[in-house]
């Protein structure tokens, strides 16, 4: 066979694998360039042998900093990285190799630039860049148009890169990340005061999505209160009978209106097999007015469903798929467990109608030498010997950690509590506190189908912040 014709055989397969991946991780092939080079020669101060040593609540007010970066500044910037020598590197990357015992953290400026290739019709869908982690005020341009600052170092964003990535193209995707202190982002103490380090960096997974024109909406993206993406609840649990009530937003961007057929199917999850065995499905048809989005509500009802507890972590994987005249234009897939959780004062913590006694730990995200650079495997590792170890319960303290380590607890059976950043601080300037609230959203959209997790510690850590910031963090 002629050798062109191979090669637009492969090219077509190709091209159809990506629209149907819908996902493409792009950890691989990164230039990674560290701008400033200094370490901190100040003495950590939070090193201490009591109470009294480590309890230092700092209350600050407002004091009137901006996030955006000047224009001298970068420019000059610019005009260094021109000359500078990229490293080739794979994400999770910390932009320091730290030592065994960490006294002081390499703090500074850093850039991470990505070379992407779409084809013609990955050029027309909806683009998007998740960001899984990026230490700890995060801008990003895509073919020199900057598209967005992220101030936070723990919370995952998306950018929008719609109609930015060109097909047959070089796309350069540039980030400019800051992980020196900054009273204004949470957790805002300055490090060398901190209990730990937050290091710095693309420490997480970074993935290309690709949507249709009508497709589930990105939770983060979305930012719709109780809403965006796939919401799992269960109105009513037993152990004869569950009810599985799922919330699917979707966005239409086409300028004519759509009427389209929201399929869900549930599945049992099986170690090392993943999706198996048909459990049930349902079907519901919803119209999308002309660039618009609508949410479809569906009650599966479930007779002798597995439960999820501790001992015995049963998982579903429920699948939802946007259908129209027959053909599938969205599926995705998510891992939920069936549970019910009570807690009172009378019977202590209740899951599924059984008391159990909480024996629990706290588990901060960091590794020798890499910081919060952490593999998936590195994650599962710490949950399972955690479990291992006699805990059914486990703290992820101070700040939101990788979805992976969830991953593990909903596997492992290993009950969570995930919290916002934060530690003996509180800055009332108001980009600090609306902030705060954004981590109290984020963390709760991006981890509320997650049956590991029993509660949320919307509170920032030992800071004592005033009522009115409390009332605040309700209502976020």
């Amino acid at each position: 066979m002629n050798r062109k014709i191979i090669l637009s055989i492969l090219l077509m397969i190709f091209q159809c694998i990506a629209l149907t991946a819908g996902e493409r991780n792009i950890n691989s092939d990164w230039s990674f360039y560290r701008l400033s080079q200094t370490i901190s020669n100040t003495i950590i101060k939070n090193q201490g042998t009591d109470w009294n040593s480590q309890y230092n609540v700092e209350h600050i007010k407002g004091i009137n900093m901006r996030l955006q970066i000047a224009e001298d500044t970068l420019k000059a910037e610019f005009y260094a990285l021109k000359k500078a020598s990229w490293e080739k590197v794979n994400l999770p990357h910390t932009p320091f190799i730290e030592n065994l015992v960490v006294v002081h953290q390499w703090q500074g400026i850093c850039y991470y630039k990505k070379i992407l290739h779409v084809n013609r019709e990955e050029a027309k869908q909806q683009l998007w860049l998740e960001f899984g982690g990026a230490m700890s005020l995060a801008d990003v341009w895509i073919n020199g148009q900057h598209v967005t600052q992220h101030a936070g170092g723990y919370t995952p964003f998306v950018v929008n890169a719609t109609g930015l990535l060109k097909a047959g193209k070089d796309n350069e995707v540039l980030v400019r990340l800051d992980n020196r202190d900054n009273p204004l982002i949470p957790p805002g103490k300055p490090l060398e005061r901190l209990d730990f380090c937050y290091y710095g960096g693309l420490y997480r997974n970074v993935n290309l999505i690709i949507k249709p024109s009508i497709h589930i909406t990105n939770s983060i993206l979305a930012e719709k209160p109780a809403g965006g993406g796939i919401f799992v609840t269960y109105p009513k649990v037993s152990e004869t009978k569950a009810d599985i009530q799922i919330q699917t937003d979707v966005s239409n961007t086409e300028s004519i209106s759509k009427n389209v057929m929201v399929k869900q199917s549930l599945y049992e999850w099986k170690k090392n097999r993943g999706k198996t065995n048909l459990v049930l499905s349902n079907q519901a048809m919803l119209h999308l007015a002309a660039n618009c989005s609508n949410r479809n509500m569906q009650t599966l009802t479930l007779n002798h469903p597995k439960l999820w507890f501790p001992d015995s972590p049963n998982l579903y994987v429920l699948h939802s798929e946007i259908i129209s005249d027959g053909k599938v234009l969205d599926e995705e897939d998510t891992r939920i467990g069936i549970r019910r959780l009570e807690m009172s004062r009378e019977k202590g913590f209740v899951i599924n109608g059984k008391p159990i006694r909480l024996v629990g730990t706290n588990r901060m995200m960091e590794y020798p030498y890499v910081g919060n650079a952490l593999s998936d495997n590195a994650q599962y590792r710490d949950a399972y010997q955690i479990r291992n170890s006699g805990f059914n319960m486990v703290r992820l303290g101070f700040y939101i950690h990788d979805t992976s380590i969830l991953d593990a607890c909903d596997e492992l059976g290993l009950l969570s509590c995930e919290a916002i950043p934060g530690w003996q601080f509180y800055n009332d300037d108001s980009t600090f506190v609306n902030l705060t609230y954004n981590n109290v959203r984020d963390m709760i959209r991006r981890d509320r189908n997650h049956p590991s997790i029993i509660w949320w510690e919307t509170i920032l850590n030992e800071s004592v912040p005033p009522t009115s910031w409390k009332l605040g963090a309700i209502k976020a």
